[in-house]
């Protein structure tokens, strides 16, 4: 829509939102699941792809100014050829939010709503989820700016109390033997953040792009801090 109009400080909120959500909840358990004491590293070395990943992403919006990511590949590769690509972005997009809705619904369900059926619990969030989307990018960019406070004050008291439980000794000995666990662990430590693409999809909405695309860097590090943490 015209009128659907983003100030660049409203990306903040939606593109940290966005990495954070419930990954935050899940990403440590299936790191140290896969590379026990070493999971840190995975964790940095999934940073160092997203970083990667970010630039050539963010190059590619400026090059394609007034597009979104969707638009952009039927724009550069065609009709066909575009559609083909943007199939598994689509599908994969699909089963994240899937596992997402659930992990938050069994969430609700644990520490709010014990006694309310996990079906009742995702199908009232898909209700609230499709009414917001459909009222538009201004509407989800509120909703967010008055949420954000709250998530980020929350994450703060969580690592403050997760710090009093740090050993050293936990994170010992460091690579010893687990070389390939770390590179394996890698993958779902990067895809835990490329959420950060959801900025390709939303910079056609902001009033001013360059200003915002210039800025973009504090978007990008300032989740990662949490997710590390």
């Amino acid at each position: 829509m015209e009128n659907d109009k983003l100030l660049p400080v409203q990306m903040m909120p939606i593109i940290s939102s966005t990495m954070m959500s419930v990954n935050i909840l899940t990403i440590q358990r299936n790191l140290s699941a896969i590379a026990k004491e070493d999971a840190w590293i995975s964790m940095i070395l999934g940073i160092i792809i997203g970083v990667f990943s970010a630039i050539l992403l963010y190059s590619l919006v400026r090059l394609n100014p007034g597009l979104d990511f969707a638009e952009i590949i039927l724009h550069q590769g065609g009709n066909w050829v575009g559609r083909l690509l943007l199939i598994p972005i689509t599908v994969y997009i699909i089963i994240d939010i899937g596992l997402s809705l659930k992990v938050f619904s069994f969430a609700l369900k644990i520490f709010l709503l014990d006694r309310t059926p996990i079906s009742v619990i995702s199908l009232l969030l898909i209700i609230v989820i499709v009414s917001v989307v459909a009222k538009g990018i201004t509407v989800i960019a509120s909703v967010t700016d008055i949420l954000y406070p709250f998530f980020l004050i929350s994450l703060i008291l969580l690592i403050a109390m997760s710090t009093l439980e740090f050993q050293k000794t936990n994170i010992m000995p460091i690579i010893y033997g687990n070389v390939p666990n770390i590179l394996k662990g890698g993958l779902p430590a990067y895809g835990a953040i490329s959420a950060f693409g959801s900025f390709s999809y939303v910079m056609k909405y902001v009033n001013e792009p360059k200003k915002y695309l210039n800025g973009s860097v504090l978007d990008f590090v300032f989740p990662q801090f949490y997710i590390f943490f």
